[in-house]
């Protein structure tokens, strides 16, 4: 079985050695390289499903708010929201809700990502890093 799934280009293959070898950093190089930008976005809130687009030199996160209170049938607005990007097309930011363009968020950069920290996050936002 082990030769027929190492001869199949979508298997990667970690050999764990001795019971005693830490084998995670290699799982972890391996699942880097064959899934790339799968865990590039983090959020700080639960609530928020986010979808990664990358076209013509950008970056486009979508976020959509699913903290639907079914009291007031309303969707509440995520209040200062984090999310943590990495492998960006650039870090130019701009940010879109159904309403318009707005700049009511920050920007920190550090070596290998971007913090945005958006102060509302309303039903539908949409970040574009270029």
């Amino acid at each position: 079985l082990r030769q027929k799934l190492e001869g199949l280009s979508n298997v990667c293959f970690v050999d764990f050695g001795a019971e005693n070898t830490p084998c995670f950093p290699q799982f972890e190089e391996a699942f880097r390289e064959m899934y790339g930008q799968i865990c590039t976005a983090k959020c700080s809130a639960p609530q928020i499903g986010m979808q990664r687009y990358d076209a013509d030199g950008k970056t486009f996160i979508h976020l959509l708010n699913y903290d639907y209170d079914p009291e007031k049938d309303v969707i509440t607005a995520q209040k200062n929201l984090e999310i943590r990007l990495s492998g960006l097309a650039g870090d130019t930011v701009r940010v879109f809700t159904l309403d318009d363009e707005t700049d009511d968020f920050t920007v920190t950069k550090d070596e290998d990502a971007l913090t945005i920290t958006l102060s509302s996050v309303p039903v539908y936002t949409v970040v574009i890093a270029e």
